[in-house]
């Protein structure tokens, strides 16, 4: 069952600072490059963040959550992290699939490290289609992925 997060709540925002903090650092593993800014972030800045958090429990531990922004017609889907254990079980595509639910929507995008191919993969089986890749500050290249409901 996928779960509104209360980001604000000290001990949410440490659930999901965990489970980021171990997802991105797979994801820099296969870019090569640790300098990822959700690995920089701590508690405070998930709290103060303006972005929607839903997550997935396993008893009382977040193993999974996705957090986006709503931009007028637009949804910029900004983190989608899971615990290595609950990798390829699905659960990044039920957080993402309920996210692609929302109605009155014209745009979704994301931008993920241009080689994190799960990433990738699951953005594109879904029909997300790559349209850009941007360099940052820190010297990564990501994908600018968007998809537009029918």
């Amino acid at each position: 069952m996928i779960h509104h997060l209360y980001h604000r709540s000290v001990s949410v925002a440490e659930q999901i600072y965990n489970v980021q903090k171990v997802s991105y650092a797979q994801e820099a593993r296969w870019m090569e490059n640790h300098s990822l800014p959700p690995l920089s972030e701590k508690t405070d800045d998930i709290q103060a963040s303006d972005e929607t958090f839903w997550g997935v429990y396993d008893d009382d531990r977040l193993v999974a959550f996705i957090a986006f922004e709503s931009l007028d017609e637009e949804i910029q889907i900004c983190r989608l992290a899971t615990l290595p254990d609950w990798m390829n079980k699905g659960l990044g595509r039920r957080l993402l699939n309920r996210v692609l639910d929302l109605t009155g929507i014209r745009k979704f995008f994301v931008m993920t490290g241009n080689n994190n191919q799960p990433a990738l993969g699951l953005y594109e089986s879904e029909g997300f289609s790559p349209v850009k890749d941007v360099q940052t500050e820190e010297g990564i290249t990501l994908t600018v992925l968007e998809y537009y409901p029918a």
